[in-house]
């Protein structure tokens, strides 16, 4: 329900925003009110990318959410690919202990 009021919110905004600038075509602002009113919608038109991720359905939060997990995956990977370097390692190595050993005993 809470979704369904942000989207119909959001659209609504969307709305206004449009007939405001629409409307700037068909009626001329007085010179001192002018300052005033491009402030105005200014800042009405910043605010059209979140009230747009509304509309989509795309949340800004659940998005930085998304790059905080995406973080953390790569950090995750970073230890994994550190600890796969570190088990090879270790197996070559282990590898290398083994053929001096069979050299050693078979040149006995």
């Amino acid at each position: 329900m809470k979704e369904a009021k942000n989207y119909y919110g959001a659209i609504l905004m969307f709305v206004i925003v449009i007939m405001i600038t629409v409307s700037l075509f068909f009626f001329e602002i007085p010179e001192k009110n002018n300052d005033v009113i491009k402030l105005i919608i200014g800042v009405l038109v910043g605010s059209l990318s979140p009230i747009i991720y509304s509309i989509l359905g795309k949340d800004p939060q659940e998005i930085e959410k998304k790059n905080i997990e995406i973080a953390q995956l790569k950090t995750q990977n970073d230890e994994l690919t550190k600890r796969v370097d570190h088990l090879e390692q270790m197996f070559m190595t282990l590898q290398t202990d083994i053929i001096k050993k069979i050299s050693e005993l078979k040149s006995e």
